[in-house]
């Protein structure tokens, strides 16, 4: 009975190496032109069909958007034609955010009062104009 010997030598793991990224890239090419030729086949015309990768589709999105906020009110640097630092504390209106713990606050109050702090001790600094949205 014969017992068949084979060694695993640094040359012999890299040709494996190489063999073994070479069948991976030719399966990915491989699939790559299955879904080119899928993708290019033509079918009704039907334009709620879905859009496959790669092909070029028309159409158009119409939003429509609030009015633009006019009542900001920007805090002059000390020096004209400073950059403007803009900040937006989050949450309000009709999103107050998470509830303290207690219930007694809502996270709307907490991020406005920080984002006031910081804007006021941007303006007394007055190296930037600040505003608050």
């Amino acid at each position: 009975m014969a017992i068949a010997e084979f060694s695993l030598t640094p040359s012999s793991m890299e040709r494996r190496g190489s063999i073994g990224l070479a069948v991976g890239a030719g399966v990915l090419i491989a699939i790559g032109a299955i879904v080119l030729a899928v993708s290019t086949r033509r079918t009704d015309g039907n334009p709620s069909r879905i859009a496959l990768v790669g092909e070029a589709r028309q159409g158009e999105l119409t939003l429509d958007l609030p009015g633009a906020v006019t009542d900001v009110r920007v805090r002059q640097a000390r020096l004209p034609g400073r950059p403007i630092v803009l900040i937006d504390p989050g949450h309000g209106g009709k999103d107050p955010g998470a509830p303290g713990v207690s219930g007694a606050t809502a996270e709307k109050n907490l991020t406005l009062a920080m984002a006031e702090d910081l804007a006021n001790l941007l303006e007394q600094r007055g190296r930037v104009r600040v505003a608050l949205t």
